[in-house]
């Protein structure tokens, strides 16, 4: 920006060490589980030179401890119909392990841009004649927007619904859906910018808001030559 190098950045090193198990505990409940530990050095993150320029640079290291897991489960099993209720969550602990930026310590402050969690929930009904029926939730916890935490944006849940029809006739495959997004027609900021600034007399932008409620239908042909 401005013909401005930052000539002293440095590519992102880091080591991860993760350790899984997947499984069954039943016919009915499959299950995946994995705990992991990443430390990078020389995070690069964008530091704002003016408006909509920014610059790369080193954000010393970071630690990112997290926890994923996975459940798939048989509600219900028919000749012709079935019903799962499957869950995948995501949960964080991301730290700035050492970062001093313009002289300000930020060390042992929570990664900007980064959710405590992440969750989706899904019942999903599938039919043998090809029709589905899917309900989906999703959260978002809280998540910093500035380097030293003094903002954080507010945990926010979207459910949708999805219905729909798929067949295969030989080679010509057939889906027809259509559902309704956030169905409870939440307020929420589907991006944030981190570490926004002023501009002027007006105060930062941080938050660009989420669709309202929404519906959306989908036509889908596919020919196998």
């Amino acid at each position: 920006p401005g013909g401005l190098r930052n000539t002293a950045i440095k590519p992102e090193t880091g080591w991860n060490f993760e350790v899984g198990a997947k499984g069954s505990v039943s016919e009915l409940l499959w299950f995946e589980v994995s705990v992991y530990y990443m430390k990078v050095k020389n995070l690069l993150v964008a530091r704002r030179t003016a408006e909509d320029e920014y610059m790369g640079i080193n954000a010393g290291s970071t630690n990112h401890h997290g926890l994923e897991i996975k459940l798939d489960y048989l509600l219900i099993e028919r000749p012709k119909w079935s019903s799962f209720f499957r869950i995948n969550a995501n949960l964080t602990r991301y730290r700035f392990a050492k970062f001093v930026d313009n002289g300000i310590n930020y060390s042992g402050n929570k990664l900007t841009g980064t959710p405590a969690s992440t969750t989706n929930w899904m019942l999903e009904t599938i039919h043998s004649k090809g029709l589905f029926l899917n309900l989906h939730v999703k959260t978002v916890g809280r998540m910093p927007m500035r380097d030293d935490n003094a903002l954080f944006t507010d945990a926010y849940q979207l459910a949708n619904l999805m219905a729909g029809y798929e067949k295969s006739f030989r080679k010509l495959s057939v889906s027809l859906s259509s559902g309704v997004q956030n169905i409870l027609d939440q307020r929420f900021a589907s991006m944030v910018l981190i570490n926004a600034a002023a501009v002027g007399s007006q105060s930062p932008r941080y938050y660009y808001p989420g669709l309202p409620r929404n519906y959306k239908t989908m036509v889908s042909l596919k020919y196998s030559f």
